[in-house]
């Protein structure tokens, strides 16, 4: 890995539940897996030069199921290169002791709404108070945040001015998020 080049970032907020999922995936020990969870969110400090990270997970509930109950409704899990309708157990496991791990670590639980929210949130206020931050993530709904943008598995970083991440939001309200079941405009689409 290449550490990003420029002045250093004084804060990452990293949206750590793709994190949580891929190393889930693995056929590997729960002490090898929290070592690898602890290497990803070292990787990102080092890669984005930032002084700290908050990383948020996900908790209980989300508000968005109080609104539309097919919220998420077609999601299919991707398992080891192939779609399954219904998660594997050993999955759901591993997911649930990475997240008590993380929680563990002081990583911010979201209940009743997404990590993505919560580090919206984070990268609203830190670009209120003026402070120098990126967003670590690979959500395409993160994208609609004004600031600086570090994608961990491309390893890239780029900038999303107001003008940019309002337009992301207002195609995305036009033509709906087919992974999340949410409708678009009839005959509306990217």
């Amino acid at each position: 890995m290449t550490k990003l080049k420029g002045k250093p970032f004084d804060k990452c907020f990293i949206d750590a539940d793709s994190i949580i999922y891929r190393i889930a995936l693995k056929d590997i020990s729960l002490k090898q897996a929290k070592e690898y969870y602890d290497k990803e969110i070292e990787n990102i400090e080092w890669e984005t030069c930032s002084s700290k990270v908050f990383a948020a997970i996900k908790g209980t509930g989300n508000f968005r199921y109080d609104i539309d109950e097919d919220y998420k409704g077609k999601r299919k899990l991707k398992l080891k290169e192939k779609e399954e309708e219904d998660p594997d157990p050993r999955l759901t496991e591993r997911r649930q002791e990475l997240q008590e791990y993380a929680y563990s670590l002081g990583h911010f639980k979201s209940d009743n709404c997404e990590a993505d929210d919560v580090v919206s949130i984070w990268a609203q206020e830190a670009l209120d108070a003026k402070e120098h931050f990126v967003i670590a993530h690979i959500d395409k709904d993160i994208d609609m945040v004004e600031g600086w943008h570090y994608n961990f598995n491309k390893e890239t970083l780029y900038y999303t001015s107001e003008d940019q991440g309002y337009y992301k939001m207002c195609i995305q309200m036009l033509t709906g998020d087919s992974t999340d079941s949410i409708q678009g405009l009839v005959g509306i689409g990217p």
